[in-house]
């Protein structure tokens, strides 16, 4: 299991090398990656490639903040940020500047940054297979009053229809998912299409923390016919009680069952299910 310090380091050099191999064939040597003549086929466009570095640093760690925008201005050629406010944001900003201009002697102009909200979701094949031409997504509430991070919890799963393909979309309000009493959080609806139904596994928070730690985060399986009514079969059986986003995939064999994976906070987390 690789410590969060180390997965960092891996991912500095992850950035080193597909920059190096935007341009060429490369040989990298590091404590942890050893490669000879690396070469990158079909090559991008861009040359050097740009690569966009996220940072979400959580704000009551400074030395964290520190860590992870300097990350940013030594290695990215643009700052993508979420999961905080406007005003965190411009905070944070002013504090990258300050690193690019120690790090590159200025800010540099075509230097991008980039702050996303996960408003509307991805539309799934699942969806476009289907006459109701739904598309499912997470709910965000950016601008709920509430303490902490309170706001990226509460979420509901909303839904949107579209009645020519997918060229223009609906809002319909929110699915009822909840299984439980109160407000409860939901997050990552990840669909399938299984043996004549609908499969959603969704990502489920109890209630409406505002502070990260010390909340199990499960993923939750239900099923469906029309995309509108949903059954609660109960939580995945998974390796651990901090797992969110699921992603499906078909059995490598072939067919049904789905391996169903979870993304935890230093490891993936696999559970094969019957479908």
């Amino acid at each position: 299991m690789l410590r969060p310090a180390e997965r960092a380091d891996r991912m500095e050099d992850a950035i080193n090398v597909l920059r190096q191999a935007s341009l060429g064939p490369v040989t990298y040597h590091s404590e942890r990656i050893h490669l000879d003549d690396l070469a990158i086929e079909p090559r991008a466009r861009q040359s050097p490639l740009p690569i966009w570095v996220t940072s979400n640093p959580d704000l009551a760690k400074p030395a964290n903040v520190e860590r992870g925008l300097r990350r940013v201005a030594r290695l990215g050629d643009g700052w993508m940020v979420g999961s905080h406010t406007a005003e965190d944001v411009a905070h944070l900003s002013g504090q990258l500047d300050s690193y690019l201009v120690e790090h590159r002697g200025q800010v540099p102009p075509e230097f991008v940054k980039s702050l996303y909200y996960n408003v509307v979701g991805a539309i799934t094949a699942t969806a476009l297979r289907s006459f109701y031409n739904r598309s499912l997504d997470t709910s965000r509430r950016a601008t709920a009053p509430t303490k902490g991070v309170g706001w990226v919890h509460g979420s509901d799963v909303g839904v949107a229809s579209s009645d020519d393909r997918g060229a223009t979309w609906c809002y319909r309000g929110v699915l009822d998912l909840d299984h439980d009493f109160g407000r409860n959080t939901f997050w990552a609806p990840e669909v399938t299409w299984a043996n004549g139904v609908y499969h959603v596994f969704v990502s489920y928070v109890r209630g409406v923390p505002d502070q990260w730690a010390g909340h199990p985060r499960h993923i939750h399986h239900y099923i469906s016919e029309d995309l509108v009514n949903w059954d609660h079969r109960g939580p995945l059986a998974l390796s651990s009680d901090r797992v969110i986003d699921a992603a499906v995939h078909p059995h490598p064999g072939g067919g049904y069952p789905d391996v169903v994976q979870g993304r935890g906070r230093r490891r993936q987390h696999v559970v094969s299910r019957q479908s």
